[in-house]
Protein backbone atom coordinates (compact mmCIF):
# COMPACT_ATOMS: atom_id res chain seq x y z
CA UNK A 1 0.00 0.00 0.00
CA UNK A 2 1.58 3.27 -1.14
CA UNK A 3 1.34 6.06 1.46
CA UNK A 4 0.25 9.28 -0.20
CA UNK A 5 -0.55 11.48 2.81
CA UNK A 6 2.46 13.71 3.56
CA UNK A 7 1.80 13.82 7.33
CA UNK A 8 1.66 10.03 7.47
CA UNK A 9 4.92 9.87 5.52
CA UNK A 10 6.56 12.17 8.07
CA UNK A 11 5.30 10.05 10.97
CA UNK A 12 6.65 6.89 9.35
CA UNK A 13 10.04 8.47 8.72
CA UNK A 14 10.24 9.78 12.31
CA UNK A 15 9.48 6.30 13.61
CA UNK A 16 12.16 4.72 11.43
CA UNK A 17 14.73 7.33 12.47
CA UNK A 18 14.12 6.86 16.21
CA UNK A 19 16.03 3.99 17.83
CA UNK A 20 13.35 3.26 20.45
CA UNK A 21 10.40 3.48 18.06
CA UNK A 22 12.14 1.15 15.65
CA UNK A 23 12.88 -1.37 18.43
CA UNK A 24 9.25 -1.24 19.55
CA UNK A 25 7.85 -1.78 16.06
CA UNK A 26 10.22 -4.64 15.31
CA UNK A 27 9.47 -6.41 18.59
CA UNK A 28 5.70 -6.25 17.96
CA UNK A 29 5.51 -7.64 14.41
CA UNK A 30 4.90 -11.26 15.37
CA UNK A 31 3.34 -10.94 18.83
CA UNK A 32 1.45 -8.45 20.93
CA UNK A 33 2.92 -7.24 24.21
CA UNK A 34 2.43 -4.77 27.05
CA UNK A 35 4.38 -1.54 27.40
CA UNK A 36 6.06 -2.87 30.54
CA UNK A 37 7.38 -5.93 28.67
CA UNK A 38 8.33 -3.82 25.65
CA UNK A 39 10.36 -1.59 27.96
CA UNK A 40 12.06 -4.50 29.69
CA UNK A 41 12.84 -6.58 26.59
CA UNK A 42 14.16 -3.64 24.56
CA UNK A 43 15.97 -1.88 27.44
CA UNK A 44 13.90 1.28 27.00
CA UNK A 45 13.12 3.54 29.99
CA UNK A 46 9.47 2.97 30.96
CA UNK A 47 8.39 6.62 30.51
CA UNK A 48 10.01 6.68 27.08
CA UNK A 49 8.34 3.40 26.14
CA UNK A 50 4.89 4.75 27.07
CA UNK A 51 5.54 7.97 25.13
CA UNK A 52 6.80 6.16 22.01
CA UNK A 53 3.93 3.65 22.08
CA UNK A 54 1.46 6.53 22.26
CA UNK A 55 3.17 8.31 19.35
CA UNK A 56 3.27 5.12 17.27
CA UNK A 57 -0.40 4.43 18.00
CA UNK A 58 -1.35 8.00 17.03
CA UNK A 59 0.56 7.54 13.77
CA UNK A 60 -1.38 4.32 13.05
CA UNK A 61 1.72 2.14 13.33
CA UNK A 62 0.60 0.28 16.47
CA UNK A 63 -2.80 -1.11 17.30
CA UNK A 64 -4.23 -2.45 20.52
CA UNK A 65 -4.73 -6.15 19.93
CA UNK A 66 -6.59 -6.64 23.19
CA UNK A 67 -7.01 -5.30 26.69
CA UNK A 68 -6.28 -7.31 29.82
CA UNK A 69 -8.02 -6.88 33.16
CA UNK A 70 -5.95 -8.03 36.13
CA UNK A 71 -7.38 -9.69 39.24
CA UNK A 72 -6.99 -6.44 41.16
CA UNK A 73 -9.05 -4.55 38.55
CA UNK A 74 -6.23 -2.83 36.69
CA UNK A 75 -6.36 -2.72 32.90
CA UNK A 76 -3.51 -2.75 30.42
CA UNK A 77 -3.31 -3.14 26.67
CA UNK A 78 -1.33 -5.48 24.44
CA UNK A 79 0.03 -3.69 21.37
CA UNK A 80 0.90 -5.08 17.95
CA UNK A 81 2.65 -3.53 14.96
CA UNK A 82 0.20 -2.58 12.21
CA UNK A 83 3.09 -2.72 9.72
CA UNK A 84 4.92 -5.88 8.64
CA UNK A 85 7.41 -4.17 6.31
CA UNK A 86 8.16 -0.83 4.75
CA UNK A 87 10.09 0.17 1.65
CA UNK A 88 11.23 3.76 1.21
CA UNK A 89 12.44 5.04 -2.15
CA UNK A 90 12.76 8.13 -4.30
CA UNK A 91 10.90 8.07 -7.60
CA UNK A 92 10.75 11.00 -9.99
CA UNK A 93 11.94 13.38 -7.28
CA UNK A 94 9.25 12.20 -4.87
CA UNK A 95 9.56 10.23 -1.65
CA UNK A 96 7.60 6.99 -1.95
CA UNK A 97 6.76 4.77 1.01
CA UNK A 98 5.27 1.35 0.36
CA UNK A 99 3.88 -0.31 3.48
CA UNK A 100 2.89 -3.94 3.89
CA UNK A 101 0.22 -4.18 6.61
CA UNK A 102 0.69 -6.71 9.37
CA UNK A 103 -2.21 -8.99 8.45
CA UNK A 104 -2.06 -10.71 11.84
CA UNK A 105 -2.91 -7.44 13.59
CA UNK A 106 -5.32 -6.23 10.90
CA UNK A 107 -7.23 -9.52 10.65
CA UNK A 108 -7.65 -9.72 14.44
CA UNK A 109 -9.05 -6.20 14.49
CA UNK A 110 -11.36 -6.95 11.57
CA UNK A 111 -12.68 -10.11 13.24
CA UNK A 112 -13.25 -8.26 16.52
CA UNK A 113 -15.07 -5.49 14.62
CA UNK A 114 -17.20 -7.99 12.72
CA UNK A 115 -18.14 -9.87 15.89
CA UNK A 116 -19.24 -6.59 17.49
CA UNK A 117 -21.20 -5.71 14.36
CA UNK A 118 -22.90 -9.13 14.37
CA UNK A 119 -23.89 -8.72 18.03
CA UNK A 120 -25.37 -5.30 17.31
CA UNK A 121 -27.30 -6.66 14.30
CA UNK A 122 -28.79 -9.47 16.40
CA UNK A 123 -29.74 -7.08 19.19
CA UNK A 124 -31.70 -4.85 16.81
Amino acid sequence: MIIRDEERKKALLRAMADEYSLKILMSLIDKADSVINISRINDIPIATAYRRVSELQDAGLLVVERGILTEDGKRYDLYRSAVRSMQISFRSGQLEIDVTPNRNAVSKLESMWMSLSDKNDRAS
